[in-house]
Parts: structure tokens; sequence; C-alpha cells
């Protein structure tokens, strides 16, 4: 099994909230495969701050022992505020104490094109 040193995740907003994060087939699986042992940089896109979220943000933060940074984009259009994820990041307990955390806002945008024929 390859062990990865980034993992990137992008959140699809359909019904989030009705996912339930299974933590003990989590730790199950951290456990017995050193699932995040090698993981340096995890990268969060759209994210809206839903408990499911922030769960395993928070499940990634205590068993990834050699992370470097974790990089979370709030989705523009979440209840929660940049300052309100990051403060409840801060409190999240980090299996590497050298981690730094970065939380940036998600703009998203739709581009408008138009083909024209000559």
């Amino acid at each position: 099994m390859t062990i990865a040193e980034t993992l990137y995740v992008e959140i699809l907003h359909e019904n989030e909230e009705s996912i339930e994060l299974n933590m003990e087939l989590l730790n199950a699986q951290a456990g017995t495969s050193g699932l995040f042992s090698r993981l340096k940089s995890f990268h969060l896109y759209q994210s809206i701050g839903h408990t499911n979220e922030m769960q395993f943000i928070e499940f990634l933060m205590s068993k990834a022992t050699v992370l470097q940074e974790i990089e979370i984009s709030v989705h523009d259009k979440s209840s929660k505020s940049m300052e309100v994820v990051s403060d409840e990041l801060f409190q999240y307990k980090k299996a590497s104490p050298q981690a730094k955390v970065i939380v940036k806002r998600y703009v998203s945008f739709i581009v408008d094109c138009t083909y024209l024929d000559h």
C-alpha cells in the first residue's frame, strides 16, 4: 500500500450534514495501516465548516505525526467565518507540533464563455 505525503480534498456540497463520519472505521484504518503516518501536507477546499468536516480535520491532525502544513479553504458561502473555523482548528490537538495551520477564503466563480464561429 502506498501512503501519501500530500492529501487534497475538495468538498462537494450535497447534503453533507446527512453524511455521518464513521470514527470507529477511521480509527481502525489509521491504527492498523498508519494511514497518515507519512502525511506532510493536507489541503481541504470548499469547506463549509460542517461538523463532519471538522471531525475529519481533527482526526487527521491527531494522527499525522509528520504533518507540516494544513490548509483549509473556507467556502465564501459558509455560515462560519474564516476566523471561527481558524479558532476551532487551533483548539485541536496536533500530533505534529510543527504543523502550520493556514485558513483561507475559497471564492467560487463561474466563467461564462461564448464561442463564435467566424
